[in-house]
């Protein structure tokens, strides 16, 4: 990044580049690009940092528990407690688990879990802020979880769905997931009354192989 960064620099001091307005203003984009991604690798510790459609930046980095109070859109406080759990579990290095913030707002979560079966990483708890979807989050997160399970030297990542929703299935199948088997999952739910339930569906398993 500081190589590039001088580079352009270089660029800028040369009078024939000076002279070419589109050049120019092509340089100027390109700085700022780049002074905005030092700024955040300063404050975030070196996180991934992407480019959505248009001017929507964004980083993804673990999840902390200082960071769960401004996710409450993902979910009831019961919700929460499995997400803080996971928060512990990724402390020990059983799983991994990401926030993507978008333009400096958190809008996805999600985890992965190496435990489940060995060389696989488990996708989880995949969130995206109801508001904000079909906006790329989505695969952003997937993507992430995907070289983060690389990392850890699994050779295949695996997730479920419930049957029924068809949209999170199209999007699954788009990154290459494929349909391995079915399974039935529950966990428990918090009506807006507090009432706790046990909810149990039927889901697709999905499997996709890492390079």
């Amino acid at each position: 990044m500081i190589n590039a960064l001088n580079k352009l620099i270089k660029r800028e001091q040369n009078t024939d580049f000076m002279r070419n307005k589109s050049e120019y203003f092509k340089f100027i984009t390109n700085l700022s690009d780049l002074i905005e991604i030092l700024l955040v690798s300063v404050n975030f510790g070196w996180p991934s940092v992407r480019k959505l459609r248009g001017k929507m930046a964004f980083i993804v980095r673990n999840l902390s528990m200082d960071e769960l109070q401004f996710v409450s859109w993902s979910g009831s406080p019961t919700h929460l407690t499995y997400v803080a759990e996971a928060i512990e579990r990724a402390s020990k290095g059983e799983v991994d688990y990401l926030i993507i913030y978008v333009d400096g707002v958190p809008l996805g979560i999600g985890g992965v879990d190496y435990m489940v079966n060995v060389g696989v990483g488990t996708l989880y708890q995949l969130s995206v802020h109801p508001d904000y979807e079909s906006r790329g989050i989505g695969t952003a997160l997937i993507q992430a979880l995907e070289k983060r399970t690389v990392d850890r030297g699994c050779t295949a990542a695996e997730l479920s769905v419930e049957i029924e929703n068809a949209r999170a299935r199209a999007l699954y199948e788009r990154l290459e997931y494929s349909i391995i088997g079915t399974t039935t999952e529950s966990w428990r739910e918090e009506a807006d009354d507090g009432t706790i339930t046990v909810y149990t569906c039927e889901c697709l398993r999905m499997r996709k192989t890492l390079q």
